[in-house]
């Protein structure tokens, strides 16, 4: 693969990474204290340590990191937070599947493929919350 469709791939991870990073942490702050908030700022720590994985990469290939994020959902209704946070997932997911595939770079797509499968774990994470929420245990 051309080093600039990489670059860009990767610098469209980290936005979407930085996206997810600043609605999390939006949403754990505006649910107070609890729980759920508590697994709600891990989740971002998480995807913090993906952002700083894919900026090294893209530093390794001598691209430069564009640290920019995406439309960050302002619900301020638990299920509404969930439910988008549980969206932003599977969306980042989907975007990692379709870069591996076509990727011929075996060191980034292993990276990109972890990344997936954290992601695919945190929206298992927060389906659970609301399916927790949902049955009136917060």
């Amino acid at each position: 693969m051309d080093r600039n469709k990489l670059v860009e791939i990767l610098n469209g991870d980290i936005e979407s990474e930085h996206g997810a990073i600043v609605q999390y942490l939006t949403h754990a702050y505006a649910m107070g204290e609890g729980e759920v908030a508590c697994e709600i700022e891990g989740i971002a720590r998480e995807e913090l340590r993906h952002l700083d994985r894919l900026a090294e990469q893209l530093v390794s290939i001598s691209g430069a990191p564009r640290i920019e994020h995406s439309k960050v959902d302002q619900s301020r209704e638990m299920q509404q937070m969930l439910g988008a946070d549980i969206s932003i997932e599977n969306e980042v997911a989907r975007k990692y599947d379709e870069a591996v595939g076509e990727l011929a770079d075996g060191e980034t797509a292993a990276l990109l493929s972890r990344i997936r499968d954290h992601e695919l774990y945190h929206a298992e994470v927060f389906q659970e919350l609301l399916d927790e929420l949902k049955k009136g245990r917060p």
